[in-house]
């Protein structure tokens, strides 16, 4: 074997209940190491899952005549002595607050949907921890999530997703959910997920309200063209039935081309039902380019979201959902080919900046942004308050300051790079979307490729083209210093060297910078567990600070 035969262990007290749900697989043997690491070998903090790799004396050499196969599995072990190794075991798991390890699932059964990489384990131990789902299996397809389950007694839809909404981020809860009388299996016993039937959506989609007015009839119509799926009611959610960013944009294109009429795309996140966006649409007239109301909230400090190169703001769900409930949310979005008249980021920053007067006149606010729209807030409060407007922070959220000549290289090759990718995208080129080269790249801007590939091209073309030209406005930028404090979130588990490069570059730029690190990477900042260490971060350094003297 791999390793001896036991790894880990577990103890269960006599006489003490075993705990909720899936019993952990516990610590390590007294001659063993065990580690949970990213997929760069760095080591994942508590609730952040990663691959799990043995080490210590229970490892094997390797496989017999299998040179290939044992450098795959049997890697140097950096963490222990000299020509020691670690043995890479496939299973994901996780560290719990008590120092034990959860297991998840398999590495080669984890899913992408809608730019999300889904460890289905997670979702299936959450539905097992229903009183009646006995058994629970979590696949995908066309870009849903998919959850088939052995009920052992009446449980609804509703039921289920209020269930998993408090243990799962949103991203998590699956779109549609198929019962069974028992899961299929392998020979050996395993949840054979080639052979779970395909759901019928036109059986699981719940009977909804018809619409009442004409803009209800023409809403439902158009989720239903754009979403591809039946039955959608005035009350369900464009999120619950599959919608993601780009699917967002096609459906805030069509209600332009349809009814003539146009919303931010970030109303769909305050807005999300057919009768919300509805109301949104009759009481409403063009607010292109103006500053969207995520959550109303007490009168006080207001949190402003900037977006970040994708130019929406559907990254910072988990953040407003993070947020206490009394503090109001607006946000500033760039929808693709709006503003062609942009010829610095200074330009960018002065329409926001001018949206955020008009929606916050009396502030106080809190300018922050994630990546490329940690830079925009940066500017965004410097236009403010050069207009006089009360700013009292900034959250900069894993945002790298573009200062040194090879960061504005580095940016303006990415540049080039998308914009090469539009322009192939637009002539619509077969596969264009389909070298894997291609797909790290869009990885890097939390983007699937398999989600583009859905998508006409020309929309696709629009939107990547976008994201090149404000990479050349972010390249040529040059921030300036602030007199306000500023909080610097900081992932600790960034490659290399780049969470000292991204502290480094803020230096000199704010008042009274705090430096905030929080688990995981570049794109699990907005996640749980992270988000929550954000939003925390936030409120103790920016809003009950000047809700307190106020």
């Amino acid at each position: 074997t791999e390793t001896t035969v036991g790894c880990t262990h577990h103890r269960l007290e006599p006489g003490v209940p075993a705990p909720a749900g899936p019993v952990p697989i516990g610590r390590p043997l007294w001659n063993t190491r065990v580690y949970v690491l990213d997929g760069g070998g760095r080591p994942m903090p508590a609730g952040v899952p990663g691959e799990l790799y043995v080490g210590g004396d229970p490892v094997g050499r390797g496989y017999l005549n299998r040179p290939s196969l044992t450098a795959q599995r049997f890697l140097p072990d950096p963490f222990g002595p000299p020509g020691s190794r670690l043995y890479r075991t496939g299973d994901l798991v996780r560290w719990n607050g008590r120092g034990q390890l959860e297991y998840l699932g398999r590495a080669d059964d984890q899913l992408k949907v809608r730019g999300y990489r889904i460890e289905p384990g997670e979702v299936e131990a959450a539905l097992a921890a229903h009183e009646r789902i006995a058994e629970a299996a979590v696949t995908a397809r066309d870009q849903r999530l998919l959850a088939y389950l052995v009920p052992s007694g009446a449980v609804d839809d509703d039921e289920l997703r209020a269930h998993l909404a408090d243990r799962l981020p949103r991203y998590l809860v699956p779109d549609v959910f198929v019962r069974l009388a028992a899961l299929p299996r392998t020979v050996s016993g395993k949840i054979d997920r080639r052979t779970l039937p395909a759901p019928d959506l036109v059986a699981q989609s719940r009977p909804g309200r018809a619409g009442r007015t004409p803009t209800e009839r023409a809403l439902q119509r158009l989720f239903t063209q754009v979403l591809d799926h039946p039955g959608v009611g005035l009350d369900d959610s464009f999120f619950e039935l599959g919608g993601h960013s780009l699917l967002a944009v096609r459906l805030v294109g069509r209600i332009r081309q349809e009814l003539g009429r146009r919303i931010p795309v970030g109303t769909l996140i305050s807005r999300p039902t057919v009768a919300g966006l509805a109301a949104s649409l009759d009481a409403e007239t063009d607010r292109q380019g103006a500053a969207v109301r995520l959550r109303a909230g007490r009168p006080g400090v207001t949190v402003a979201l900037v977006h970040p190169v994708g130019g929406t703001l559907f990254c910072y769900q988990e953040l407003v959902d993070a947020l206490p409930a009394g503090i109001p949310v607006v946000g500033c979005e760039r929808l693709a080919g709006a503003h062609p008249a942009e010829r610095t980021l200074w330009d960018v920053a002065d329409r926001h900046a001018a949206a955020l007067r008009a929606a916050v006149p009396d502030g106080p606010v809190v300018v922050a942004g994630w990546s490329v729209g940690g830079v925009l807030a940066h500017a965004v409060a410097a236009r403010l308050l050069a207009a006089g407007a009360r700013v009292t922070g900034v959250g900069l959220l894993d945002s790298l300051a573009i200062r040194t000549g090879g960061d504005r290289e580095a940016v303006r090759r990415s540049g080039a790079r998308l914009a090469s990718l539009a322009e192939r995208a637009h002539l619509d080129r077969p596969g264009v979307l389909s070298d894997p080269r291609i797909e790290r790249l869009l990885g890097e801007y939390g983007l699937a490729a398999s989600v583009l590939r859905r998508a006409p091209a020309h929309e696709v073309a629009a939107m990547l083209a976008d994201w090149a030209a404000l990479l050349e406005l972010l390249a040529a930028h040059e921030p300036v210093p602030l007199p306000v404090p500023a909080s610097l979130f900081v992932c600790s588990g960034n490659p290399g060297d780049l969470p000292e490069r991204i502290t480094a570059s803020w230096s000199g730029l704010c008042a009274d910078l705090g430096v905030h690190p929080v688990p995981g990477n570049h794109l699990t900042i907005l996640r749980p567990p992270a988000v929550g260490s954000v939003a925390a971060g936030l409120v103790a350094a920016h809003l009950l600070e000047v809700a307190g003297r106020e």
